[in-house]
């Protein structure tokens, strides 16, 4: 795979400096068995789980994700 060398340069830039990558409220290896995977075309894509997405948006605490995990609670409420 190919990765430009500015990119290359700035990951290793924050992981030297101690930059963490995660996403708010979630544990990488509780997230990853709750994964969705989706074929499209037999290219398997993977997502976060919606109950992992509504977890991490409010975690997140921010306005607009805390919007977003209201209307996801409703959606997945209307489908069970």
């Amino acid at each position: 795979m190919f990765v430009n060398s500015d990119f290359s340069d700035l990951l290793r830039l924050f992981n030297d400096n101690g930059v963490r990558w995660g996403i708010p409220g979630l544990e990488f290896d509780s997230a990853w068995q709750h994964r969705v995977e989706v074929d499209f075309d037999d290219l398997v894509v993977r997502f976060v789980s919606r109950q992992d997405l509504i977890q991490s948006k409010r975690a997140s605490g921010r306005p607009q994700d805390l919007i977003d995990a209201d209307l996801l609670s409703l959606s997945s409420d209307e489908s069970e």
